[in-house]
């Protein structure tokens, strides 16, 4: 049984051979060091390029963003189902261009005269952005500092609303607004009265950007005056 067990056993490593099988050990280590050292630094620059070239595309998009400009096209729904597009007023014929121009008259008289707190500083822009020089500063004063002026009367209060009663052209570029003004104190009785609004405009030719949705006829309001109705 020993005889056999000791053809068995484990051959000692002699010294050269072990000395050669550590250095084997280290360069194979070493060479993997030397891959991944090289691999990190090209994948290194391949970022570097990438984010080089991100930024000239930006640059390059940067430049042509001023070029651009934002237009309304407007969509005429005809009787048959057609639809009729345009990027100027002039596009949609006189019917459908009046209809447009009424309705962004009314948009002004509706954002003047009506009245929530929750919308109180919308409105106030609105208001100012689509009245000229003359008629932005006396409403903005009056707005601020009259005491019938809506947030001096129904602050957090109330509200007031508007119902329209007809627009009528006058000549060119004046309309006749006639409305209902029905005004709350919550927790009071609404106060319903009548009133009329002369508004002059003229049509601008380049409309901010910021005008464009509430205002597609891009107009301007020159002179603006309203009355109460007597009953």
């Amino acid at each position: 049984m020993n005889d056999v067990a000791a053809d068995f056993r484990a051959l000692p490593i002699l010294d050269p051979d072990r000395a050669q099988y550590h250095k084997a050990v280290r360069s194979f280590q070493a060479q993997t060091v030397i891959n991944i050292q090289r691999r990190a630094r090209s994948w290194f620059w391949v970022a570097i390029a990438s984010l080089a070239m991100v930024g000239i595309l930006s640059a390059a998009i940067a430049m042509l963003l001023p070029l651009k400009k934002a237009v309304p096209l407007f969509l005429v729904v005809r009787e048959d189902g057609t639809v009729d597009t345009g990027v100027s007023l002039a596009d949609l014929g006189v019917d459908q261009a009046q209809k447009v121009i009424r309705a962004s008259i009314w948009r002004y008289v509706e954002e003047r005269e009506s009245y929530s707190y929750a919308e109180a500083k919308h409105r106030y822009d609105l208001v100012s952005l689509m009245s000229g020089d003359n008629v932005q500063r006396d409403y903005q004063q009056w707005f601020i500092r009259n005491p019938d002026a809506p947030q001096q009367k129904l602050g957090k209060k109330g509200q007031a609303s508007v119902q329209e009663i007809s627009i009528s052209p006058v000549r060119d570029g004046v309309f006749l607004v006639r409305f209902w003004k029905i005004s709350q104190l919550y927790g009071e009785r609404e106060q319903k009265t009548s009133a009329t609004a002369t508004v002059e405009y003229e049509l601008l030719n380049d409309a901010p950007a910021s005008l464009i949705l509430d205002d597609p006829a891009a107009i301007r309001v020159t002179r603006y005056q309203v009355e109460e109705n007597t009953p």
